[in-house]
């Protein structure tokens, strides 16, 4: 009895042995494989999901992407791959912000290149400058990142600019209208230019801190170095200027008056690329021709403008008035984002107004 007894003894040690060395086997040396899924075009929370039940885990990347926001646009493995359960896969998933291809704007004046940018959306992060024996002074020699790379309209783009055979050349001022102060003045800073807050502008057309005007203006070339005037944004109910630098009031009564010193009228801003109303906004009413009023030449009012985030598309509207009289040179249905460029031809003085969902949102004049 005590042999069988043994012999049991035995016999479960090896059971016992087996068991363990096929479990680590299992384990360590023979884990089975599953198949990738295809995880592309899920929400990243399914996707997840999907993985667990497999068995494999999940590592997920946010990017910048047209696509919605938590939308699945890439993996590593690939779909099909066989790997072993415990895998870690990468998933790339949309942060779900707007993407737009960068331009094209080598060759371009400085100026137009920076407005070209801007109307995108991208600001100008850098202004390098070399002499170039070839290129003329003042246009972009080359650009980063270059086009038509995808980038998110939150991102800037630097510059290498001719200075010109001789290093001296004349710098064209960009469209600083709408810009914040901060990033206007450091862009001038860049183009080797000097720049000063000449006065603070109570406004409602614009949020505070926003260039709303500046001088030189927009296109004028200048010698590097120059200094270039901004009127600001300021908090206020009401259009009125909070202080102006250089303009001197002489009391009445005095024996040495002098005529007191007026500012030049200065010109239009452009427009800028997002929708803002002009300080005092005044609805233009439809007028009619008047005989005795000379035709004059024909001018081209160049409109540029564009539609802000919507959740719905909206009908828009632009109305030309002119010598000849009022008249729609636009009306159609436009997306949240849609950028509207219309060259209109006018007489005389033209004022242009722009109405969105029926409510009035810009406004500017042309001569």
């Amino acid at each position: 009895m005590g042999r069988f007894f043994k012999l049991g003894v035995v016999l479960s040690l090896l059971v016992i042995v087996g068991s363990a060395y096929m479990a680590l086997k299992l384990v360590f040396f023979e884990r089975p494989e599953v198949q990738v899924p295809s995880l592309i075009g899920l929400q990243v929370t399914d996707a997840v999901a999907r993985l667990k039940e497999l068995g494999m885990l999940a590592k997920v990347d946010e990017v910048d992407s047209s696509q919605p926001q938590g939308v699945v646009i890439s993996q590593w493995p690939d779909p099909g791959e066989s790997v072993e359960r415990g895998k870690v896969v990468i998933l790339k998933a949309s942060r779900g912000g707007r993407v737009v291809p960068v331009p094209d704007v080598r060759g371009l004046e400085m100026g137009e290149a920076v407005k070209r940018l801007s109307e995108l959306g991208l600001s100008v992060s850098e202004v390098l400058k070399v002499k170039d024996p070839v290129t003329p002074a003042g246009k972009v020699i080359a650009q980063n990142p270059s086009a038509p790379a995808n980038v998110p309209t939150t991102a800037s783009v630097s510059l290498l600019v001719s200075h010109g055979r001789d290093g001296e050349d004349l710098v064209e001022i960009p469209d600083l209208v709408g810009q914040p102060v901060d990033q206007a003045m450091l862009m001038l800073s860049q183009m080797g230019l000097k720049a000063a807050v000449a006065a603070r502008v109570k406004t409602q057309a614009f949020p505070e801190g926003v260039v709303v005007s500046h001088a030189p203006r927009v296109g004028a070339k200048v010698p590097p170095g120059s200094s270039v005037s901004l009127r600001v944004s300021a908090q206020g109910s009401g259009g009125g200027q909070v202080q102006e630098p250089g303009v001197v009031e002489v009391p009445a009564g005095t024996d040495n008056q002098k005529e007191v010193p007026k500012e030049a009228p200065k010109e239009s801003p452009k427009p800028p690329v997002a929708p803002r109303a002009p300080e005092q906004v005044v609805k233009p009413e439809p007028t009619r021709p008047e005989a005795s009023r000379p035709s004059g030449p024909v001018k081209l009012a160049k409109i540029r403008y564009q539609v802000p985030p919507l959740t719905q598309g909206m009908l828009l509207k632009i109305e030309l008035v002119d010598q000849e009289g009022s008249r729609v040179i636009k009306e159609a249905q436009v997306k949240g984002g849609e950028y509207i460029s219309v060259d209109a031809p006018f007489k005389g003085e033209a004022r242009v107004a722009i109405y969105l969902g029926g409510e009035f949102v810009w406004q500017d004049r042309y001569q």
